[in-house]
């Protein structure tokens, strides 16, 4: 709104739109119950959160969708909840949490059986950022000026890349 309208036909348009009164009450409505999604992606961006950390978010994001009110509010959590289901790592992942947590027993458990170290999965990431950084640094290892990378130097070049975070 501080923008001169006089200045550009886009801005008196924009200024018109944001002056109706529903505009005002919507995005009010949308910044007091759905910020916590913004906040949680910014969160488990994170990079070296522990799996419990992740699932405490994605549980609040998820506690606070079900308690927003409204048809909006009912249509995110069902979206939530139709994404959650959608992702086959999920309930897996909520079962690893669970052993790590001390509220789960991983011999009476569908998706963990004794063959499976719960423990490993203590800094495992639920979001893909860190998957894409990783795959972003590393592509400096396939670079055509390397050509006489060897197993030795690449193992050293990880432990650098890793350190570097």
């Amino acid at each position: 709104m501080s923008f001169e309208a006089t200045d550009a036909q886009s801005i008196k348009k924009a200024q018109e739109f944001l002056n109706k009164a529903n505009v005002k009450n919507e995005l009010l409505y949308i910044k007091t119950h759905f910020k916590i999604i913004a906040d949680a992606i910014e969160q488990l961006e994170t990079i070296g959160l522990k799996l419990n950390q992740s699932m405490e978010i994605v549980e609040k994001v998820y506690t606070s969708l079900k308690n927003t009110p409204g048809k909006v509010g009912e249509m995110a959590f069902q979206k939530l909840c139709s994404l959650l289901k959608k992702n086959p790592g999920y309930d897996f992942i909520c079962s690893v949490n669970n052993v790590i947590c001390g509220n789960g027993n991983a011999t009476n458990n569908t998706y963990i059986n004794e063959n499976v170290d719960c423990s490993i999965f203590n800094f495992a990431p639920i979001t893909s950022c860190d998957v894409e950084r990783t795959f972003s640094k590393l592509k400096s290892v396939l670079s055509d000026q390397r050509c006489k990378f060897t197993i030795e130097n690449l193992e050293k070049y990880i432990v650098c890349f890793c350190n570097s975070f």
